[in-house]
């Protein structure tokens, strides 16, 4: 575990080194997850990649772990996809989508396989994927921004397969953290406030998933909140705390180690 403080100053990008953080997700005080984002950039081009899964008794009640990958190559100021894909494993039962896009960034094709099946859908507007991008590309963005201007202030347009959001982004201001036993950060942290909000596609009349929950925070007054902070050897800022409030409490993601 490396204990760092938030005073380091932006680096130039492509002298940035490979970085592992590692997170943990508690709900209602409980070690409900584990996660990791790995970042590598140098030479034009990046990798970003998280790994997910459950444990203990939420891992025995929902036994679920994903890996994200996006692979691409930086363009001006945003990170351009080639490949994306996500890796959902629901107890032995794994769907892998894969995200292709052109020297530009756009979008290509997508293909879906289900335990060794290809269910790629046949009924899927592909027009609707024109000018979106992937979740990671996008959050990636928003931390450069943030490294290179002390304000995350951003939105991209998702497009997750079935459907397109705009994600947001959005400063409210900036805190102080101390390092506890949960969390190794300690050092000024920017406070960025996110938002998903619904475009074209597959979207239920009654929010569900991530949406629901957004939903639900929003009607206590806290839509989630994301601390930025600043680690060595990084030109981007990095996400050190993660609180998300629903009608069945407030879950925190904490960063746990940095290597």
């Amino acid at each position: 575990m490396c204990l760092f403080t938030g005073n380091a100053p932006a680096v130039a990008a492509t002298k940035q080194k490979p970085i592992t953080l590692t997170y943990h997700v508690y709900a209602g005080g409980v070690h409900g997850i584990d996660a990791t984002l790995k970042l590598q950039e140098s030479g034009g081009r990046y990798t970003i990649e998280s790994h997910s899964v459950t444990r203990g008794f939420l891992g025995t009640l929902i036994p679920w772990k994903g890996i994200f990958v996006t692979e691409g190559k930086v363009l001006g100021a945003q990170h351009t996809p080639a490949k994306h894909q996500s890796i959902s494993t629901w107890r032995s039962e794994t769907e892998t989508k894969t995200y292709l896009y052109d020297a530009k960034g756009q979008f290509k094709t997508l293909t879906v396989i289900e335990d060794g099946k290809d269910k790629t859908p046949t009924d899927t507007d592909w027009s609707m994927a024109k000018g979106t991008t992937d979740l990671l590309s996008a959050t990636l963005d928003m931390m450069a921004l943030a490294g290179k201007t002390n304000d995350c202030g951003s939105t991209r347009r998702i497009f997750d397969g079935d459907r397109t959001f705009d994600l947001i982004f959005r400063a409210v201001g900036k805190e102080t953290l101390a390092a506890s036993r949960y969390n190794v950060y300690a050092g000024e942290a920017l406070k960025c406030e996110v938002e998903v909000v619904p475009q074209k596609g597959r979207w239920h009349k009654k929010p569900r998933g991530w949406l629901s929950i957004q939903e639900q925070g929003r009607k206590h007054g806290q839509l989630p909140v994301v601390w930025l902070g600043r680690v060595p050897g990084q030109a981007q800022m990095i996400p050190v705390k993660l609180r998300i409030t629903s009608d069945h409490g407030t879950l925190f993601m904490h960063l746990a180690a940095e290597k």
